[in-house]
């Protein structure tokens, strides 16, 4: 089932385009691998689809519906989700209140069921909920922001470079997470990630992106992929 299709995608910042012509399609229950440079236009793509950011030109389709200029919050509320690459935690709130802003949207009982359904996956959690955010680990702080996103139970998870500044251990948990999602969500997840050897052991679907464009999109098995990823990053 396709969830998720643009086409003929351009956007940018102040007049200037970041991305031209792009195209994708995006299918239930697959984790779709975004991999570029810096700078090729990754966060950006991300940034379109949550509506953070709107298109020059092009059409974007959620479950069939053109959705190319509605705001994030109606987007939010559709299913369409971001855990963007900075923190946005509230470090002065607890665990449990952080989650109770990730789904902000909800009614109160249905959130509680979704808070305890979702520490059942993040185990960790399940003593930690009054702990204040600041007083963890970093990558305890990611996985919390991890958890904030699938609040409500999204339909396409966009998660851009989860594992940044985290060690091997905490890198190899949320991507280990993110794979377990896929398959006990049933969800499209679309990861932009630098790690790309660890990520590509959970993706199913690779895009490569270079200035701006996608200059492959298939199966991470293809042949070519594996030859233009040597190619871009070793030149």
């Amino acid at each position: 089932m396709e969830v998720l299709k643009i086409e003929n995608l351009y956007a940018g910042y102040n007049g200037d385009n970041i991305l031209y012509d792009i195209n994708l399609n995006v299918n239930k229950n697959t984790i779709y691998l975004v991999i570029g440079p810096n700078g090729s236009g990754k966060s950006t793509l991300l940034k379109i689809i949550a509506g953070m950011i709107l298109p020059k030109r092009g059409k974007i389709y959620y479950l069939g519906e053109e959705i190319t200029y509605l705001p994030v919050y109606k987007r939010v509320k559709l299913g369409i989700k971001m855990m963007p690459q900075i923190r946005a935690i509230y470090p002065y709130m607890t665990v449990k209140e952080n989650l109770e802003i990730g789904g902000y949207y909800l009614r109160k009982e249905i959130l509680e069921k979704m808070i305890e359904d979702l520490i059942e996956l993040f185990p960790n959690f399940k003593y930690k909920l009054n702990t204040k955010a600041y007083n963890l680990s970093g990558g305890e702080q990611r996985l919390l922001e991890l958890l904030m996103t699938l609040i409500g139970r999204p339909r396409l998870a966009l998660l851009d470079e989860p594992t940044a500044m985290l060690s091997p251990k905490y890198t190899s948990m949320i991507l280990h997470k993110i794979n377990e999602i896929k398959e006990i969500m049933n969800i499209p997840i679309i990861l932009v990630e630098q790690k790309i050897f660890e990520a590509m052991k959970i993706a199913d679907q690779v895009c490569m992106m270079d200035l701006g464009r996608v200059i492959y999109y298939g199966e991470k098995e293809d042949a070519y992929i594996k030859n233009a990823l040597f190619s871009l990053f070793f030149g």
